[in-house]
């Protein structure tokens, strides 16, 4: 399963990627649905996203692979 920590957050968010995945698609949402950042990473690393800027507030993420998709939620503080 795809890591997503902490959450709540407040400076960065972290997105593990299993070593199955061959990459993802990591996307960062407001809750209007609005694209904030989006990122590509290979499989067994971890994504770092800086929200230190963001608006206190509720987001979305998706995170897409080659054989599926996760979608959640998360709180910036």
């Amino acid at each position: 399963a795809i890591k997503v920590y902490p959450n709540p957050c407040k400076d960065v968010l972290h997105f593990e990627i299993p070593n199955s995945d061959a990459s993802a698609t990591i996307r960062l949402l407001d809750i209007a649905g609005r694209l904030m950042e989006e990122q590509i990473i290979n499989s067994g690393t971890t994504a770092i996203f800086d929200v230190d800027g963001y608006s206190p507030g509720l987001y979305y993420y998706q995170v897409i692979t080659n054989d599926r998709t996760q979608v959640g939620k998360l709180v910036v503080e």
